[in-house]
């Protein structure tokens, strides 16, 4: 079976589906054909359901790691702290400016033909839709002009709260302020007394290194592939 995913639509504009788990051995190439963009994902164990949807068309896009936190994140430095507000967004009209933000490590930035189909100010719009309408809560980290420069959007799960989307904007990257964004979603989570949780694409090494520093463990991966329709032309 295959569902449809409306914000891949959307965004992509493009008929985009989603495999759904286990079907993968009884789905036929005409139902994957009614779709221009097939994505599923695959626990990295089970390498011959791998071995299957390539057969179907499907190719590797990447490794999706989860990440759990261990122990509590020791706190940073302070010094930067100060250049910047933490404000909990839940559900609202944001009042500050959005503008610059490129999540890299994303699966619709590691396929190229799901990059190239992507409008200017992309990540922007998607920042700004978590704010207010997809997230439970966003912490933001907001500068002394009213600029985003940072933000942790976090989903809410009964036993967890999972940092969906993490970014830093580039003009403030490696000032410690992923750290603080960080302690900020564990503080939240110890309050509550669930554990904290996040993904982050194997390839991005960068952000891998970052999270085990800030006492995260690996606790599984998923494998993400992709299938396209054959006849589907590479330009957008």
């Amino acid at each position: 079976m295959i569902q449809a995913m409306g914000w891949d639509a959307r965004v992509l504009g493009l008929a985009a589906g989603q495999l759904l788990p286990e079907n993968d051995f009884l789905v036929g190439s005409d139902e994957l054909d009614a779709y221009d963009l097939v994505h599923v994902r695959v626990p990295q164990v089970q390498l011959e359901r791998v071995q299957k949807l390539e057969s179907l068309g499907f190719r590797y896009i990447g490794l999706d790691v989860e990440l759990e936190r261990t122990q509590a994140v020791k706190a940073n430095s302070p010094t930067d702290a100060v250049e910047w507000r933490i404000q909990h967004v839940q559900h609202s009209d944001t009042d500050f400016e959005i503008q610059g933000f490129i999540i890299e490590d994303s699966r619709l930035m590691l396929d190229a033909r799901c990059k190239e189909r992507l409008v200017a100010n992309f990540w922007d719009g998607v920042v700004r839709e978590h704010c207010e309408n997809f997230a439970d809560t966003v912490i933001c980290a907001i500068d002394g002009h009213n600029r985003l420069c940072g933000l942790i959007s976090c989903i809410h799960q009964p036993d967890h709260i999972h940092m969906f989307l993490v970014a830093v904007h580039p003009d403030v990257q490696n000032r410690g302020l992923g750290g603080l964004l960080v302690q900020e979603a564990a503080s939240m989570a110890d309050q509550q007394q669930i554990r904290l949780r996040t993904n982050v694409m194997a390839s991005n090494t960068l952000g891998f290194n970052f999270y085990l520093k800030q006492n995260f463990q690996v606790n599984g991966a998923e494998i993400i592939m992709h299938r396209w329709r054959e006849e589907m032309s590479h330009d957008p």
